[in-house]
């Protein structure tokens, strides 16, 4: 399977747009903070011999998350994780991360004409203190 990132005019200016009001507050029972979108690509794929796309974006989360760590459920901070690094793995976290942001994401994104299907569509997370 190729896979090849789209460069058209279209693409750049809805990155710019995005990169600029795509700034998210989050408040729910797992999350509190804000999101902000800082990247998009949309990449072509060819599979069973149809030329498909698919559309990413990349977000820069600040605030904190409900989670258990160390077997206690309580708000974690970005400071948290950093003093628990040995118990806490990377990948992990950001699967828990994407999955807890996907809806907000998802429906902000709609209004820029971007379909996100699932949360790996979120492509890079991180998470600043």
């Amino acid at each position: 399977m190729r896979t090849q990132t789209i460069k058209t005019a279209e693409v750049k200016t809805v990155r710019r747009i995005v990169k600029k009001y795509g700034i998210i507050p989050v408040k729910n029972n797992r999350v509190d903070g804000v999101l902000q979108i800082v990247g998009y690509r949309k990449v072509e794929f060819n599979k069973y011999g149809y030329s498909q796309f698919d559309e990413h974006v990349d977000v820069v989360f600040k605030g904190k998350i409900y989670a258990s760590m160390s077997g206690h459920t309580k708000w974690i901070e970005h400071s948290d994780i950093l003093q628990n690094v040995k118990v806490i793995s990377q990948m992990k976290l950001n699967r828990v991360l994407r999955r807890f942001f996907f809806e907000d994401v998802q429906f902000r994104v709609a209004f820029f004409s971007i379909r996100l299907f699932q949360p790996s569509d979120i492509k890079k997370v991180k998470w600043a203190s």
